[in-house]
């Protein structure tokens, strides 16, 4: 048999089910819910939580290998290739690259400070009661600077420079660590 008539056996067999009733009006209704069976007789809703594991790990790559290498990458080439020639280019790839390194030098602050315990309490209030707003403020912050990396630094690859790919993959990288820094547990 093939996976066709699978399929097609397997929405008689729950086409039955109405959810408004029998009357002709709830036609999109069966076939909405034709379609949620066969989606998952087939099995495509364990393909999407693969899909978001493979997209979370993808993150957590760019956000805490790529970003970094990088970067490092990118300062030691451009400090051994200055340019002699600003071009447009070059200026807009090293604005971006400068940009993700602030995002990623704000990354380094936050860690440090919330590893001495600076978001554990408001000073200044007897009770517990943690700072969450300046957390949220500074990934913010660094959401924004990286955002704005990228869009520099796509303007730079046109033209060859000494930062031209670790500028991208530099602001891609750190976007990556304050995404997962908003989903983290």
């Amino acid at each position: 048999m093939t996976v066709v008539r699978r399929i097609a056996q397997r929405v008689r067999s729950v086409g039955s089910f109405r959810v408004g009733g029998n009357d002709p009006g709830t036609r999109s209704q069966t076939s909405a819910w034709h379609s949620v069976a066969v989606i998952r007789w087939v099995g495509w809703t364990n393909r999407s939580d693969t899909l978001g594991t493979v997209f979370y790990m993808l993150l957590l790559l760019f956000g805490y290998f790529v970003a970094p290498a990088m970067l490092v990458w990118g300062w030691v080439r451009w400090i051994n290739q200055r340019p002699k020639s600003w071009t447009v280019s070059s200026t807009l790839s090293l604005i971006g690259f400068l940009l993700a390194s602030a995002s990623a030098l704000s990354a380094l602050w936050i860690i440090a400070y919330a590893s001495t315990g600076g978001f554990e309490h408001t000073p200044g209030i007897a009770s517990y009661s943690p700072n969450y707003s300046l957390f949220f403020r500074w990934m913010k912050r660094g959401e924004v600077l990286s955002l704005v990396a990228i869009a520099f630094a796509l303007g730079g690859v046109f033209k060859r420079s000494a930062t031209r790919w670790q500028a991208p993959a530099g602001a891609l990288g750190t976007l990556a660590f304050w995404l997962i820094l908003t989903t983290w547990p």
